[in-house]
Formats: structure tokens, C-alpha cells, sequence
């Protein structure tokens, strides 16, 4: 990032030249006609890394801010573009007249970005969420904005500082909720999100159900886009693994489900994500009132609610409960036939982790299959089907039924029973339904 400190004594003149370089992507601007503040920020370590000044101040001015920054680059505002330079240390980078400067500035600028940090356009790189990097602060890699399929911009550099103001800057006043990483930093990346996540799991205080959601959606969107560009390799396994393993250590596995519904809810974000948070509370609850409650059964679950939709991008293919529903979006047959095989491609990617129990990939091979034989891929029927897939067969049914209640409103457990009964008649499943009657979900 372009950390620039603009010292100039004309204050609505300050605002109007602030405002231009901070419509240049990459750059962060301190503004100050104050000679003490310009001194106090120049003194401070990694605070700025380029000066625009107005030379109209004393030259005793000036110095002082030099003797703060040496060698530091800077561009000056001149009268003359043959005027001698101040005679204390800058590397002066452009010389603009007075006449010229609020019109050349922003052009400078760019060029000044362009030839310092480069467009990287033969790397591969991974989106990431803008609001991870408050979390993986110091930046253990440079940070990337996207300008074009082709053309990436780095505006954070290692080591630098992401705090609350850089992340209202960019979300909030940019509207910019993905920021890019090199393929070659991710291994690093994910380091210091791992660390981050561990850290979070042993401070003793309780957790939100909107800190976890919020967590679970970061989490996925991570894991999904390395995937896609590095691979699942074993450091997005760790982290895979590191992300359910703290989610699990802080599941209440006898939640008031209808409380935390009506906060998710409430911070709707992309639907796999909260698709897959909310199934892990519901599949665990269901688990323990069969007395499945165990913690290995609670992992098995867990991991598979997080990676069964996995190998699907679209929220509204992810809602589609049959192949039928999902021929109505009208999409292309290259997007069908990734539906269609997106049980079989999560549970493939699920056999290559280590450490992981030999069923879960099973449960998620399962999870549209139907106890009527007309589900998919394979078209099983019930006795077919294993134990815990049928757990997990019936919550991801009323999971999709929970989030198609709009904000105001409140699940009915007692009406989707009742209608889930003709879709699930086997004895298998009856089991099933009789132990989630007892989930806490008051009408």
C-alpha cells in the first residue's frame, strides 16, 4: 500500500487533493497543513512511504519534516519546474507547478503504483475475504486488489498493519469484499489464519452463534477458493481441519435452535455457508437425542456439513433439493452435471484428507439420496442408506425448509414433521424424525 503523507497550507485545497488520492486504489493518505502533525506522522515507523508537499512553506518548515523522513520519495508542488530542490534528503520523484497539480495528480499517482508494485498478470491468485485480513494482521503476504481478469494491483505489502479503518475503507466506502493473495503466499496465508483460529479457540469466553456464522462463512469461502487454485493440498486440509475443530469445541450440542435461527438469519450472507453452519447444529442435535452424542460422531457430522456442497458455487443451485429443481434455474448442462456429481466429488475430496473417519465420505456421497430410491446420484433406497447418512438426509431437508423463513418469522418443527412423514416413511428414517421432535425449536 501507498501510504502517502500530504502536507499542504491551503485547507480546502487539502480536502480536494485528499479526495483525488484516495480514489486511486492502493493508496492511504494522511492530509495535514499542521508542520507538527507532518513532523509527529514522518517520525513514526512505516506510517508513510511517500510525501507530497507544497514548497510555498519555509524552508525551515520543510526541514523539519526532512530530518523526520530522509531519503524518503516524495513529489513537490512547484512555481518552477527549474526551481532548486529542498537541500535535506528526499528522493524527489516528480516536480508538478502549482498550475498543473490537482489535474496531474491522480495520473502521477497511478504511474507511481504501476511502476513500483507491477501488474502480476501470469500468477494464479486466491480471493480472499477483506474482513480476514483484520484477522491475519500483520499481513504475512502482499495483498492484492483485482483490476480485470488479467490485472491485479498490490495495495498491502508484508508486514503492513490492517486495521478497523482500512477495512471500512475498502468494504464500506469501496464496496470491495474480496481482496487476492499469490498462489505462491498461500501456504503462509493459511499459517497465520491457523494460528488465528487456535487462538481463538482457547480464550475462555463463549462465542456467538453470529461470531461462529460469520467465522464458518470465512472459513468456506477460504477453504472453496484454495481449492480451486491450489488444490487441496495437505496446508487447506490443516486448515479445514483447524476451522471444525474450533467450531466443534464451541457447538452447544443442546442449543435453543429457534434463538439461534432468528439471529442467522437475521446476517444472511451466501447461502452455502450458513447452509452448511446451521446443519451442523441441527445433524448434532438430532445425533444426541438418539444417544449418538459422542465426539466422534459429532466430527463425522460436522465435516460433512461443512464440505457436502463444497464443489458447488451457486447459492441457487445449493437450495435445489433434486435434479428436477435444479433444471427449472435454467442453467447450462456443464452447470447441471456439476450438480449432479457434486456428492461424489466433495466425498472424493474428503477420502484424500488424513486423520479423517472412513464414513464421512460416505454421508456426503449420500446426502440426496432418498429412501424411495429417487434420489441421486445413485438412486438408493433405504436399506441402502447408511445410519448417520440418514441423520444428516433428513436435517438437510429441514435445514433447507429453516432458511426459506423470511426475518420476522419462525420455523414450525411441528408442521415440517408432519409433512416430512410421507417423504420419509421407512423405519429407518421415522427414528430420525421422532428424535428431532425433541430439538428445541418452540413455535
Amino acid at each position: 500500500m501507498l501510504r502517502v503523507l500530504l502536507f499542504h497550507d491551503d485547507s480546502a485545497v487539502l480536502d480536494k487533493l485528499t479526495f483525488i488520492l484516495e480514489s486511486v486504489n492502493g493508496v492511504m493518505v494522511h492530509a495535514t497543513a499542521d508542520v507538527d502533525q507532518a513532523t509527529e506522522w514522518a517520525n513514526e515507523k512505516n506510517k508513510i512511504n511517500m510525501i507530497v508537499a507544497n514548497t510555498l512553506k519555509t524552508r525551515k518548515e520543510l526541514e523539519s519534516i526532512q530530518k523526520a523522513a530522509r531519503a524518503i520519495d516524495c513529489i513537490l508542488v512547484v512555481d518552477d519546474l527549474k526551481d532548486h530542490e529542498p537541500t535535506i534528503g528526499w528522493k524527489v520523484l516528480e516536480k508538478v507547478l502549482r498550475t498543473e497539480f490537482a489535474t496531474k495528480l491522480r495520473e502521477i499517482i497511478e504511474k507511481i503504483i504501476h511502476d513500483r508494485y507491477g501488474y502480476m498478470e501470469k500468477l494464479k491468485f486466491c480471493r480472499i475475504k477483506t474482513s480476514i485480513l483484520l484477522e491475519t494482521s500483520p499481513l504475512h503476504s502482499d495483498i492484492y486488489a483485482k483490476l480485470s481478469d488479467q490485472k491485479y494491483i498490490k495495495i498491502f505489502l508484508q508486514g503492513d498493519v490492517f486495521d478497523a479503518d482500512d477495512f471500512t475503507k475498502y468494504t464500506t466506502q469501496r464496496k470491495i469484499e474480496y481482496m487476492y493473495l499469490r498462489e505462491d503466499d498461500s501456504k503462509t496465508f493459511i499459517d497465520k489464519y491457523i494460528s488465528h483460529i487456535d487462538d481463538f479457540a482457547k480464550k475462555q469466553q463463549d462465542a456467538t452463534y453470529e461470531q461462529l456464522a460469520v467465522m464458518n462463512k470465512v472459513a468456506f469461502d477460504t477453504v472453496q477458493e484454495l481449492i480451486n487454485v491450489v488444490g487441496f493440498n495437505k496446508d487447506v486440509q490443516r486448515l479445514a481441519r483447524s476451522h471444525i475443530a474450533m467450531m466443534i469445541q464451541r457447538t452447544d450440542k443442546k442449543p435453543n435452535l429457534q434463538k439461534m435461527l432468528a439471529r442467522i438469519l437475521k446476517i444472511r450472507g451466501q447461502y452455502i455457508a450458513d447452509h452448511s453452519y446451521i446443519l451442523s447444529y441441527v445433524t448434532c442435535g438430532i445425533a444426541t437425542h438418539l444417544q449418538w452424542g459422542s465426539e466422534a460422531t459429532f466430527y463425522k457430522l460436522s465435516l460433512a456439513s461443512f464440505f457436502h456442497d463444497i464443489a458447488i458455487t451457486n447459492d441457487r443451485l445449493s437450495a435445489c433439493a433434486s435434479i428436477d429443481e435444479a433444471k427449472t434455474l435454467g442453467i447450462t448442462d456443464k452447470d447441471l452435471d456439476g450438480f449432479k456429481n457434486h456428492p461424489a466429488v466433495a466425498a472424493e475430496l474428503v477420502r484424500r484428507m488424513s486423520e479423517i473417519p472412513a464414513d464421512v465420505d460416505m454421508i456426503i456421497q449420500q446426502h440426496h439420496e432418498m429412501p424411495n430410491g429417487k434420489g441421486f446420484p445413485k438412486g438408493l433406497t433405504a436399506n441402502y442408506i447408511s445410519p448417520l447418512s440418514t441423520v444428516f438426509i433428513i436435517a438437510h431437508d429441514m435445514v433447507r425448509e429453516i432458511m426459506k423463513t423470511k426475518e420476522g418469522s419462525t420455523f414450525d418443527l411441528g408442521r415440517y414433521l408432519i409433512q416430512a412423514q410421507d417423504t420419509f416413511q421407512h423405519s429407518n428414517f421415522r427414528r430420525i424424525l421422532i428424535a428431532a421432535k425433541k430439538l428445541e425449536i418452540p413455535s
